[in-house]
């Protein structure tokens, strides 16, 4: 719960969450948010869970390498995050989930993420069965 009284609870039971947040009178900049996750013990104390670093590079010291680098392998365990859920954020997350999330929204302004993702060659399930939005009551004979 926060210090203003609200609180959030996500349920997993759903498989995948979608979350759109924009910040408001500031640029529009890659790292606009800084993401903490938190797991409430037992105890209800909040232990601050770890990310792993995803990001394999060929640049080390500032000097580019030859060969890729060797992945290695963790035995993460439940101090982070990855090992309760996977989190992507702007361009690790794919068209197909992000295109599907947004089908119904709107331009909002020239500062938008449209521009990361390639929605327009994809196919966008769209549900015809209520094409004029018409109720689903029985249909009644009018005389």
């Amino acid at each position: 719960q926060f210090p203003d009284g609200t609180s959030h609870f996500v349920d997993d039971s759903k498989g995948q969450m979608f979350i759109k947040l924009l910040e408001n009178n500031t640029e529009f900049l890659d790292d606009n948010f800084d993401i903490e996750v938190f797991k409430l013990n037992e105890d209800d104390e909040l232990e601050k869970l770890q990310f792993m670093n995803k990001r394999q590079t060929n640049i080390k010291n500032g000097i580019l390498l030859d060969e890729p680098p060797t992945v290695e392998v963790l035995d993460f365990g439940p101090q982070y995050v990855e090992y309760y859920f996977d989190l992507l954020v702007d361009s690790e997350i794919p068209d197909e989930i992000y295109c599907k999330a947004i089908s119904n929204n709107v331009l909002e302004d020239i500062y938008s993420d449209k521009e990361l993702f390639n929605c327009d060659d994809l196919e966008q399930d769209k549900d015809f069965s209520d094409l004029y939005r018409i109720s689903k009551e029985i249909d009644e004979d009018p005389c």
